[in-house]
């Protein structure tokens, strides 16, 4: 069995707590992101734990290769965390890989911030042409 868990990577939010505590946080000059350039990144929280949990599944006996994919601009600290954490492989695109299982984060927004926001797994879910598993 193949599975691929997809990861990002996101802000520190211990740090953006400490930027704001100090009153530093201030938004870039598009009124979208953060102008924080020193900031520490991460991988994000739910994405660790869709990798722990095909870890697991590898653990307890199951013969596959686990893949970690990203896509973005600067893409291997979370990349090379997911080789430390156990991956086989690590992918920056997907495009041309053949997937037997998706393994993802997700937030467990409410339904109406589902519905205002969207739902990235719900995507997932509805345009993958292999098994997805969700972990909350």
């Amino acid at each position: 069995m193949r599975i691929v868990v997809c990861v990002k990577e996101v802000l520190d939010p211990n740090a953006v707590n400490n930027y704001v505590l100090a009153g530093n946080l201030k938004i870039a000059a598009d009124g979208r992101t953060l102008d924080v350039p020193a900031m520490p990144r991460l991988i994000n929280a739910y994405d660790e734990q869709a990798m722990e949990a095909a870890l697991r599944l590898r653990d307890a006996g199951a013969d596959c290769r686990i893949t970690a994919v990203s896509i973005g601009r600067d893409l291997k600290d979370p990349l090379k965390h997911c080789a430390a954490l156990g991956a086989d492989e690590i992918v920056a695109i997907a495009r041309r890989e053949s997937v037997d299982l998706i393994v993802m984060g997700s937030r467990g927004l409410s339904p109406v911030r589902e519905l205002l926001l969207g739902s990235v797994s719900e995507k997932v879910i509805r345009h993958a042409h292999c098994a997805v598993t969700v972990v909350r």
